[in-house]
């Protein structure tokens, strides 16, 4: 199930949190979560600990109402793919030319 990275990719790089929750790209998210929490659900865990999901975290999201998980998982996968691109930014070097003598 490659298509949940690629989506996380695409929209984290153009919304933030609130925005993403507004849009179709939140709902595609929830319906990708949901597919593989029906499908493969120890896939989906092994995932949010790749995307560095809080452990509490995951298990209150999963303690919600059935019909929520897949809500709650898509909003961390987001909020933390959100601090994930924050945290880069702010610690983002700034680009130095080599030299051509330096250069390999």
């Amino acid at each position: 199930m490659q298509q949940l990275p690629n989506i996380l990719q695409e929209v984290t790089q153009q919304y933030n949190a609130e925005q993403l929750r507004q849009t179709d790209y939140f709902e595609t998210l929830v319906a990708a979560v949901q597919m593989v929490m029906n499908t493969q659900p120890n896939y989906l865990l092994q995932m949010m600990y790749n995307l560095d999901v809080q452990e509490q975290k995951i298990t209150h999201a999963l303690k919600t109402q059935q019909h929520q998980q897949a809500i709650a998982l898509a909003q961390l996968i987001v909020e933390r793919q959100l601090q994930k691109i924050i945290s880069r930014q702010a610690y983002q070097q700034p680009h130095i030319p080599v030299p051509d003598v330096d250069a390999w």
